[in-house]
Order: C-alpha cells, then sequence, then structure tokens
C-alpha cells in the first residue's frame, strides 16, 4: 500500500518533496503510529549489516495528531541489536479529516550536524531540525508514502485500536537543490 520511488545518491545535498494526503471520514483515531509518508534507508547488507532500522525520517499520524519522527547513526555498519545513536519525534499538529492536507519537506541528509529539514503543513512551516537525520549508508534513502503500520504484525496487533486504514495521495513531487517552496507546493484542489 506504498508507492516507492528509487532511492538517491548519498552526499551533501538538498532535496524537496511535495505531496499532499486526504484523510477520509473513517480514518479511527488510534494511539498506536502509522507511517503515512518515509524516508527509508536501504542497508549496506554487502558489508555485513543484519538490520535495516526504522526509517530515518517519517510523516506519522498518531490518535488523530500529525507527527515527525527522525534518526540517525554515524557508525557505518550498525550493530545487530541496539538502538541508533540519536532518534527524536515531535508532534506537529491536528489532522482534519475530509479535506486535503499539502506537505513540503526540504531537507539535507546528514549524520552530522550539518544536516536540516524543515516542513510545511499547507504552506505555513511547522516544523524545523537543524542537526544529523540520515544513517551512514552508502546507498541513499528512498522516499515511501502510503499507509505503513508495523503494529498490525501479528505479535503487535491487540496493542493497535483499528483493522483498516485508506488514505489518497496525489500531487507527489521530489524537487533539487535549485527547487523553492513556492515551485514545490501543491495545486490547489
Amino acid at each position: 500500500s506504498e508507492i516507492t520511488l528509487p532511492a538517491e545518491p548519498t552526499g551533501d545535498m538538498e532535496r524537496w518533496y511535495a505531496f499532499s494526503i486526504f484523510l477520509p471520514s473513517d480514518y479511527e483515531n488510534d494511539p498506536i503510529n502509522e507511517v503515512v509518508a518515509q524516508w527509508h534507508n536501504t542497508g549496506d547488507v554487502d558489508e555485513g549489516e543484519q538490520r535495516k532500522p526504522s526509517p530515518p525520517m517519517a510523516l506519522r499520524t498518531i490518535n488523530g495528531k500529525w507527527m515527525v519522527t527522525w534518526r540517525w547513526d554515524s557508525r557505518r555498519i550498525l550493530p545487530l541489536q541496539g538502538e541508533t545513536e540519536g532518534k527524536r519525534e515531535k508532534v506537529i499538529g491536528e489532522y482534519q479529516l475530509n479535506k486535503w492536507t499539502d506537505w513540503v519537506f526540504h531537507v539535507k541528509r546528514s549524520f552530522k550536524d550539518d544536516g536540516f529539514f524543515e516542513v510545511w503543513q499547507n504552506g505555513v512551516k511547522v516544523f524545523e531540525h537543524k542537526g544529523p537525520n540520515t544513517y551512514n549508508d552508502k546507498v541513499g534513502v528512498y522516499f515511501k508514502a502510503g499507509i505503513y503500520k508495523a503494529q498490525w504484525a501479528p505479535a503487535t496487533r491487540a496493542q493497535s485500536t483499528t483493522t483498516k486504514r485508506v488514505l489518497y495521495l496525489d500531487d507527489i513531487r521530489v524537487g533539487d537543490e535549485k527547487a523553492s517552496l513556492k515551485t514545490m507546493s501543491p495545486q490547489k484542489k
């Protein structure tokens, strides 16, 4: 249930991402989050990495709210067990049903202090982070949009209060460092 774009190169480059999400009236509040857009890593399996941790960045819904999450790690190969060097999350507001929500993310991925990302919701900046925001992988992240709910796995399903999720996506675009908020903002519905 996700749209996946190809992996991007690593390095010091900026990217812009824009997309619109429509949550219908039956999109129930759930205390267990679900990812609705993410920038996922591929991991370095060919170098012996044996796990693929949670996405370095994601937009999620949880209990009636929007939330951004980000993780980072400077180690080339992550240990099989244990946490990444850093992870953060920030609730950025309540979601609305039966209405399109336009998102724009401006990102410079880095596992060092020179990284950043900015988030606009319906043309208003709702969050900004300066610092690390990805893993030290040799292959860049790939963008995915759609519903991913890890807690629906059989061992954890009882924690979630929902058994069905539907959302709609539109206006998915990716821009390079020459893009801007104006050029990336989704068109009005």
